[in-house]
């Protein structure tokens, strides 16, 4: 496949919407904005249940288990302390700061990084053509010399 021509604005964009490392950021700031919506909740109260039942004396053949059995049920909630919940919240939302300033220094580097490539394929370019002009300057001049040695017109 040859190579297309691309400006850079369109390049840049490509290269944005792409990027893997940029769509990681992106989402890591996304995923702090539900934080945040999880820090403004209170704790969920748990609610544990288990069931238990020793008859080391029971045989297969016996039908009645005994009151040996047990079933536990426990439900708990946290307190939270006073300003608990503000901290959290103040902690979430400093989060959110920090992703999108992660990203914005992502996409920052990520571009530095597509610049320098692309302005390197353009002085390859023109370093390139520079070669060519210059090897065809000096198989002309070397031709004339043949011309004027050989006394050819």
């Amino acid at each position: 496949a040859l190579a297309q021509s691309i400006s850079l604005e369109n390049a840049v964009d490509i290269f944005v919407k792409n990027n893997h490392d940029i769509q990681i950021f992106r989402k890591e700031a996304l995923k702090t904005r539900a934080d945040l919506i999880t820090a403004n909740e209170h704790p969920n109260p748990t609610l544990q249940t288990s069931y238990e039942f020793l008859d080391i004396n029971h045989r297969l053949s016996d039908t009645a288990r005994g009151s040996n059995a047990q079933a536990t049920v426990m439900l708990s909630h946290p307190f939270e302390t006073a300003g608990k919940l503000k901290k959290r919240v103040d902690l979430a939302t400093k989060n959110i700061s920090l992703s999108d300033f992660n990203l914005e220094d992502s996409i920052r580097r990520q571009l530095l990084i597509l610049l320098d490539a692309y302005y390197t394929v353009l002085l390859d370019q023109t370093n390139l053509s520079n070669a060519d002009n210059f090897a065809m300057d000096i198989f002309t001049q070397y031709v004339r010399q043949l011309k004027r040695k050989y006394n050819i017109k």
